[in-house]
C-alpha cells in the first residue's frame, strides 16, 4: 500500500499514525518532494490528499472510516 501524502496534511498525519499504531506496512510518497509521485496521482485524475493506492486502485480518504472500508478491515 502507498499513501501519498504533503508535509502539512493532518489528514495525511491521521492515515499514518493508524497505520503504525495497528502495524500496517506502507510506503509514504511525499508529493511536495517527490514530483514523481505528484504525477502519478495527478495522472489517476487526484489533486489532493492523502490518497491511497492499494491494490492498484486509488482514492482520496479523509478519514479513518473512509481508509478502513477501502482497504477493507
Amino acid at each position: 500500500m502507498t499513501i501519498f501524502t504533503t508535509t502539512a496534511c493532518p489528514h495525511c498525519k491521521n492515515i499514518k499514525n493508524f497505520c503504525n499504531e495497528r502495524g500496517i506496512t506502507f510506503t509514504e510518497k511525499n508529493t511536495d518532494t517527490d514530483e514523481d509521485a505528484f504525477a502519478d496521482i495527478v495522472g489517476e485524475g487526484f489533486q489532493s490528499v492523502p490518497v491511497i493506492k492499494y491494490k492498484d486502485k486509488y482514492k482520496l480518504v479523509h478519514s479513518i472510516d473512509e481508509f478502513k472500508s477501502f482497504i477493507g478491515i
